[in-house]
Formats: C-alpha cells, sequence, structure tokens
C-alpha cells in the first residue's frame, strides 16, 4: 500500500474543520491522513510523493486524488495561475470565520 496523502489544517477554525469533515466523506480509498497545524499558523498544506503544496494548489491536490469530476474540476482550475488562486485563496482564508458564522445565521434564520 501506498504512503497516505498527508493534510495538515487549522484544526481551530470551523471553516476548516467542515472542509476536511466534507473531504473525508468523499475520500472513499483513504487515501489521507489529516494533522493538525502549529498553532498560528494558517495556510492548509499537502504532502505527497511529488512534494508539499500549500494554498490553493494544496486543495486542488486534494480534489484530484478523490477522482471522478473532483479531478476534473481540479485540473480545471490548476489551470488559473497560482497567484491568482492564491490571491483567492487568501480573501477566504482572511475570511473564513465570519463566513461560517455568516452560513450559520442563514441557516439558523431559515428554521
Amino acid at each position: 500500500m501506498s504512503r497516505k496523502i498527508e493534510i495538515n489544517y487549522d484544526d481551530q477554525c470551523v471553516f476548516c474543520q467542515r472542509s476536511i469533515n466534507w473531504l473525508r466523506k468523499r475520500d472513499r480509498r483513504g487515501r489521507f491522513s489529516y494533522e493538525a497545524l502549529p498553532p498560528g499558523a494558517s495556510c492548509v498544506t499537502l504532502r505527497d510523493e511529488a512534494g508539499t503544496w500549500q494554498a490553493s494548489t494544496a486543495a486542488l491536490r486534494a480534489l484530484r486524488y478523490l477522482g471522478g469530476g473532483w479531478r476534473i474540476i481540479a485540473y480545471a482550475l490548476l489551470i488559473i495561475p497560482r497567484p491568482i488562486r492564491d490571491a483567492v485563496y487568501r480573501v477566504i482564508a482572511r475570511n473564513r470565520r465570519r463566513l461560517i458564522t455568516d452560513c450559520e445565521a442563514t441557516q439558523n434564520s431559515a428554521e
């Protein structure tokens, strides 16, 4: 069996936790292992046989490993130059706590 693909994420962030839970549900082959980032770190990393990846590239490589339609989406988004992808990643990272709070508020008001 090949070595697990390591994903390091901010386990104190609800947005990150939900993203990892989403990934776990779809990781039918059990290819990933998950570890918390050191305190203060906020950039997801993925380590595979090709190296260590961060930010948008790490997220898209994780999608690629899921296979199926996710692989197609990952390859399509990897066409976008990394500086642009990482800029979008940073905007989401800066606002991730608010994104979850806003999403939960919307869900609670709908109930």
